[in-house]
This record gives structure tokens, C-alpha cells and sequence, in this order.
């Protein structure tokens, strides 16, 4: 009922995915993270997921995100239960992230998630009718920059989002959005708020992107 085409995870590092094809299956193509458990090396003090390559793959028809790296926290802490007690850990972090020339098309969720990643680059992708999950409002886009998310995404073209094209939830800042072309996103073209966690004073550039019929807003920015 979850399956994923690739599960990069229990604290993996150094890992190269590419030309493989992924489709038909009921949950991400591809996870790349380690799930926060009570095993204290999984901790965001312990651990961090270094140099994961995700290229030149074609992945399609499947029902949820296209890629989905790191999780989707970074200010808030998780709680978990260890021998009947709760607590409060932070997950870790991907540095070196790097997502670039592949086809997501039909994802279910979103076609590129990434977080927790603070100098990823995420550049020459091709993302296409992502998001189409009809009954969320929060999975139909097309890229999630969630909490932690940094470094540069460019030179992407994102055609037909079911909801927007790219939102940023809790930027970490140091970022930019730059040279990518949006065509008719049923929703925002790009939306950005900030999360507990966002760190203030630091910059948010968004430069030279072609933004073609969006339904509603073409930049809609909340800080």
C-alpha cells in the first residue's frame, strides 16, 4: 500500500541514483531519508545524510511524490515514543543534495519534495501534470521547498500543476529561484511563507523565471 521505487534510507550516505524508470507504484518513486526512531544515531546531533545524486531518471505514474528527500521538519522537533516515554528529536539534515535532469509526470503527490537540505541544487528537470491527487490541497504541487530547504533551484520547467508550481514552506534562506519556466498552474506560480525555523535577515531571490497563466497568483510571498 506504500510501496517506493527506490527507499534510500537507515542512515545511508554517498548515494547515486540514475536512468532508472520508476512508475505504478502506491507511493513515492523515490524517499531519501532516514526515519527519526529511538536509536539516538538517527538524531539530527548524530547524524546527517551527505552527497545523495538523484539524475537522469524518467519517473511516472505513480501515486505519490516523484522524489521526496529529507523530511518535511526542521524548526519543530518530532516527538516519538521510547519505552513508554515521549520525546523530542529534530531529523536530520541531507547536505549535497543535488536533483537534476529527470521527468516527473502524473505523480500522485508532488513531482520534486525536498527539506532539510540546506545547499541543495535542483536544476534541468522537466515536471509535468504533478499534484494530481484530487482530494488534497496541500500534495497537489508540483515542487515543495519545505522546512530547511536551501541553496538553488534552476533551469527547471514546470508545465501543468494541479495546484502551484513551487511553494516554499519554511525557507531556510541563502536561496534562489532562478531561470525556470511555469506554464498554467492551476494555483499559485510561486508561493513562499516562512516556518518557525527560517532564519531572518537571510535572502530569498527569486530572478528571470517565465511565468505563463497561472490561476491565480504569479508570486504570492508571506514573511
Amino acid at each position: 500500500n506504500n510501496s517506493r521505487g527506490v527507499n534510500i534510507a537507515d542512515k545511508s550516505s554517498n548515494i547515486e541514483v540514475e536512468k532508472v524508470e520508476i512508475q505504478n507504484v502506491q507511493g513515492a518513486g523515490i524517499i531519501a531519508r532516514t526515519e527519526l526512531a529511538c536509536d539516538s544515531t538517527t538524531w539530527r546531533d548524530y547524524y546527517t545524510m551527505s552527497a545523495i545524486k538523484i539524475h537522469d531518471n524518467y519517473i511516472h505514474d505513480v501515486l505519490g511524490d516523484g522524489i521526496s528527500a529529507g523530511e518535511p521538519s526542521y524548526g519543530a522537533p518530532k516527538t516519538i515514543t521510547c519505552s513508554g516515554v515521549s520525546i523530542s528529536k529534530y531529523t536530520h539534515l541531507i547536505i549535497g543534495l543535488e536533483i537534476y535532469n529527470n521527468i516527473f509526470e502524473r505523480t500522485g503527490g508532488k513531482g520534486i519534495q525536498y527539506a532539510n537540505a540546506p545547499d541543495a541544487q535542483v536544476h534541468h528537470n522537466l515536471i509535468k501534470s504533478c499534484g494530481k491527487v484530487p482530494s488534497s490541497t496541500t500534495l497537489n504541487n508540483a515542487v515543495a521547498m519545505n522546512g530547511g530547504a536551501g541553496g538553488n533551484f534552476y533551469n527547471n520547467t514546470i508545465l501543468d500543476a494541479e495546484g502551484s508550481a513551487i511553494v516554499m514552506f519554511g525557507f531556510l534562506g541563502n536561496q534562489m529561484i532562478y531561470n525556470n519556466l511555469i506554464v498554467r498552474p492551476k494555483g499559485n506560480a510561486i508561493f513562499s511563507d516562512s516556518r518557525p525555523g527560517s532564519i531572518p535577515d537571510t535572502y530569498l531571490r527569486i530572478a528571470q523565471n517565465t511565468i505563463i497563466s497561472p490561476q491565480t497568483e504569479a508570486l504570492k510571498l508571506y514573511s
